[in-house]
């Protein structure tokens, strides 16, 4: 590959253009070009191997913690429960559906409506996690209870400024108080 320390223009930029898609063969590159190359190559290649593994239903399940299966990003996320009401004894969920709580045994039903109405928030957004028993069963790490009034997420917990919201359209999105003064 042929390199230039100096370029005119206009005259060299169509030469330029054309080097820069030329096909190009092993071994032609810079080597910084090459070691990164491979670097992405392997990244991408261990990565389509982790959603294998995780998908593949003949092979034995990983231990189920935030991270290890399908969890490609490193952030520490909080685990928010969307129910329209809850009680120490039943909750009715943000797709309508209700699940009385027993405390002796796992609830398969419970646990399915659980996960169905799970979404997974920042961690960096709380002050404190307060942490709802009645989930502990069913939901490994962090988690809390956010109660769905019309479009607004109650959490407690979250950070002076920080409103979780909802919608059918958009989910739940994260809105930064504009109208808090600065101190």
């Amino acid at each position: 590959m042929e390199v230039r320390t100096e370029l005119t223009i206009p005259d060299q930029i169509r030469d330029r253009i054309e080097a820069t898609y030329e096909e190009r063969f092993e071994g032609e590159e810079p080597d910084a070009w090459q070691k990164l190359f491979v670097d992405m190559t392997g990244d991408v290649f261990a990565l389509k191997q982790k959603a294998l593994q995780s998908s593949n239903i003949w092979s034995v399940a990983l231990e189920d913690a935030e991270g290890v299966q399908t969890r490609l990003d490193d952030q520490p996320t909080v685990s928010v429960v969307l129910c329209q009401s809850m009680d120490p004894s039943h909750a009715i969920f943000l797709d309508g559906s209700a699940e009385a709580f027993e405390k002796e045994r796992f609830q398969l039903p419970l646990a399915q409506k659980i996960h169905k109405n799970v979404v997974r928030v920042p961690r960096h957004l709380f002050d404190t996690v307060k942490p709802v028993p009645a989930f502990d069963r069913y939901l490994h790490g962090t988690q809390t209870l956010g109660l769905v009034e019309e479009q607004a997420i109650q959490v407690e917990g979250l950070k002076d400024g920080i409103r979780l919201r909802w919608s059918t359209e958009v989910g739940v999105s994260i809105a930064k108080d504009s109208s808090r003064s600065e101190e």
